[in-house]
């Protein structure tokens, strides 16, 4: 799924977020599919190349791929629209801090569950 929402200035100027659809997306998630599903929902609620504004999303390679689809599109240059999603890249940072570089290091089988349970009790 790829989630389409706008951010918008009521009368009385204050930011109103609507969520305008949440699309399936069928095949792999490339940049070209998710800038074709994104492109569709945003033109069907009027968006066109002199209403579009920026594009929050997370730091995946597609969706560098998805904006560069979208700009050639709507007629905007990429760098300037699209921006990083400030809770995700806390949430890697925090991530980094707890795991470390091998966060599969510490993903455990449920069977080996009672022994880690065991070894939490005697570390503390």
């Amino acid at each position: 799924m790829t989630g389409v929402c706008v951010h918008h200035l009521n009368a009385d100027g204050k930011l109103e977020d609507y969520l305008l659809g949440l699309p399936e997306l069928h095949g792999q998630h490339s940049g070209n599919n998710i800038a074709t599903i994104v492109a569709s929902t945003l033109r069907q609620f009027g968006v066109d190349k002199d209403r579009v504004g920026y594009f929050v999303l997370d730091n995946a390679y597609n969706n560098d791929t998805a904006i560069e689809a979208l700009a050639d599109e709507f007629n905007f240059y990429a760098p300037y629209w699209r921006l990083r999603c400030c809770c995700h890249i806390l949430n890697l940072g925090a991530q980094t801090i707890i795991w470390g570089k091998d966060r599969e290091a510490y993903e455990n089988e449920g069977k080996d569950l009672d022994d880690e349970e065991k070894f939490m009790r005697e570390w503390r």
